[in-house]
């Protein structure tokens, strides 16, 4: 008898492939980390197969893998400049290589579609305002990535690093493996207030005494 599938429990994370022309990027929740996907189709929901700089054939038709801290921010401006067309205001980066290269006569803007994977992210704890709350917060410089942009790098790269072993060539629009982002190093221990730590000559009579090698064991007298 065959067994039933497995059933996700929960929500599942990744979203369906949208029309990129016809998405509404105000829908897109804030203050979300994911990582996204461009494919085309021939605007029937068909998926065209793309051809990788190297000359490798992704049935898939993967054009691009990217990631965002935050879904209505980073993903928004990809919908959006594709939506602006060609020489209109590109906040994203990819839209401008479709449209400048040509590649809109390969894979027609009306058969872009995407979807995107949100990621696990824990909570945040809001602050309490406590003494050793301020005393424990580490530091941050200016630039520092957060958990999330740490968290979606990673992902991306594993994604990238997938679609390489697929198909044998990065998707047209990603330029190299993923970045490295890395959080900065935690701030070292604060040193004692109640002044420096004394230790003792190991040679005096205070130190033997405290050595438990020179306890006399119990029946030695």
């Amino acid at each position: 008898m065959a067994k039933d599938p497995i059933k996700r429990v929960g929500i599942d994370p990744s979203s369906p492939w949208v029309r990129v022309s016809t998405f509404d990027s105000t829908e897109l929740p804030a203050g979300v980390p994911l990582v996204y996907f461009l494919r085309t189709t021939d605007g029937s929901g068909a998926v065209l197969p793309v051809t990788t700089k190297n000359g490798k054939v992704d049935s898939a038709g993967i054009l691009y893998i990217g990631e965002g801290e935050d879904a209505a921010d980073r993903l928004r401006k990809l919908i959006e400049s594709f939506q602006r067309g060609r020489g209109g205001r590109d906040a994203h980066g990819v839209p401008s290589k479709y449209f400048d290269d040509r590649y809109d006569s390969k894979y027609p803007f009306e058969g872009l579609e995407f979807r995107w994977t949100r990621l696990r992210s824990p909570p945040k704890v809001l602050p309490t305002g406590s003494e050793i709350e301020r005393t424990l917060a580490p530091t941050l410089t200016p630039g520092q990535p957060t958990d999330e942009k740490v968290m979606a790098r990673v992902v991306e790269r594993g994604e990238i690093a997938n679609h390489k072993h697929r198909v044998g060539d990065l998707p047209p629009f990603n330029a190299k493996g993923g970045y490295h982002t890395y959080k900065a190093p935690m701030p070292a221990a604060a040193p004692p207030t109640d002044g420096d730590v004394e230790l003792l000559d190991p040679d005096s009579a205070e130190a033997k005494e405290m050595d438990p090698r020179n306890k006399m064991k119990p029946g030695s007298l």
